[in-house]
């Protein structure tokens, strides 16, 4: 009996010793059960000022300029925190006028969310597939906001502002601009002279489209939310359409309510003109 316990004790550690030195395998790669477990980094809870100055802290130094991130850091910080870019597409492009000197472009990001920790996150298990996050922005460029060098190029550096503010929005910074968007130009540019009675110019129904868009507001029939009745948006005033968008951004930052009135917003509009 003796005997039987020394080889059954024997048979016990000879299999301890094999799995002490088993390695067990992870998603992350091969580990050792003897190795002494490494800390995991906790991400600060997105959306935070601290997540916000977590990724700023991150940014290479080629990537920002006074502290203010290029869309270069932005695009690898979007991939490396959120998901990778699957689309990046110009939804819009308004080339300077020779009315105001003025590009505006309207950028559209998609991303596939894979942090669990960001708010779009949603995974399928039944289709392995992730959810995706679309993300637009409007931006200008002229010599009104942007020195002269770049303004040469007023749509790409339009383009670039708008990609950056998308995915800013998307990285859920707060209180942060990308370095595209800040200018030194002074504010005493003189704009091109125009008359109340002047009607609304592209620029403005692009602005005034997007934000319709946004909210899920119906664009004919918010123009006609007031007392005039328009046939075509083209017949809308500049002044006017510069109230209209006013409200209309009061409403995106949730200070005012859409009209009763107004219905959901409908793709089709520019075709779609009010009957007489």
């Amino acid at each position: 009996m003796v005997k039987k316990k020394k080889e059954d004790a024997v048979e016990r550690n000879e299999h301890e010793e094999i799995f002490d030195t088993a390695e067990v395998e992870t998603g992350l790669g091969t580990l050792s059960s003897n190795e002494e477990k490494q800390d995991v980094e906790v991400l600060p809870k997105v959306g935070s000022k601290e997540w916000t100055a977590y990724l700023l802290a991150k940014l290479d130094e080629d990537e920002k300029e006074d502290n203010n991130p290029t869309c270069d850091g932005l695009r690898r910080l979007t991939e490396e925190f959120v998901g990778p870019i699957c689309y990046r597409h110009i939804k819009n492009n308004t080339p300077p006028g020779k009315e105001n000197g003025v590009a505006t472009v309207v950028v559209t990001v998609q991303v596939r969310v894979e942090n669990p920790q960001h708010p779009a996150f949603k995974y399928d298990e039944e289709t392995g597939t992730f959810a995706h996050i679309y993300e637009d922005d409007i931006a200008d460029c002229g010599l009104h906001n942007c020195e002269a060098k770049y303004a040469a190029h007023a749509s790409s550096t339009a383009a670039t502002r708008a990609e950056a503010r998308a995915l800013r929005k998307i990285l859920r910074l707060r209180k942060t601009l990308a370095a595209e968007e800040v200018s030194n130009v002074k504010s005493d540019f003189i704009t091109p002279s125009w008359n109340p009675s002047d009607l609304i110019d592209e620029t403005q129904v692009t602005i005034l489209e997007t934000i319709c868009r946004r909210c899920n507001i119906n664009v004919l029939e918010m123009i006609n939310s007031g007392d005039k009745e328009y046939k075509d948006i083209n017949q809308v005033s500049k002044s006017v359409a510069t109230k209209i968008i006013q409200y209309l951004s009061d409403v995106q930052r949730g200070e005012k309510q859409k009209p009763s009135t107004v219905g959901n917003y409908q793709a089709n509009w520019r075709t779609n003109n009010v009957e007489s």
